[in-house]
């Protein structure tokens, strides 16, 4: 079913609604603030991602915590887990 930008915010699919004339520079606005961000953090969640999408909940999340997965055991012992 279709679904408004209100309605879409409402149930977290999206963090902020922007005019269409501002949405560029927001846009530029987040890709800078993520540029700046940890880079372990963004390959820990991308690879979380990528090896646990078709994982039932408990086993992607024993992988998780149980730091099975090389770059999460990596991030643990590092600055980024902060």
């Amino acid at each position: 079913r279709w679904m408004d930008a209100d309605e879409a915010k409402h149930w977290g699919l999206v963090n902020e609604i922007v005019p269409k004339a501002n949405l560029i520079n927001r846009a530029r606005e987040v890709a800078d603030l993520l540029a700046g961000g940890p880079p372990l953090v963004y390959a820990a969640i991308k690879e979380v991602d990528r090896e646990t999408a078709h994982l039932p909940v408990q086993q992607a999340m024993d992988l998780i915590t149980g730091r099975k997965l090389p770059t999460i055991a990596t991030l643990y012992s590092s600055e980024d887990q902060l």
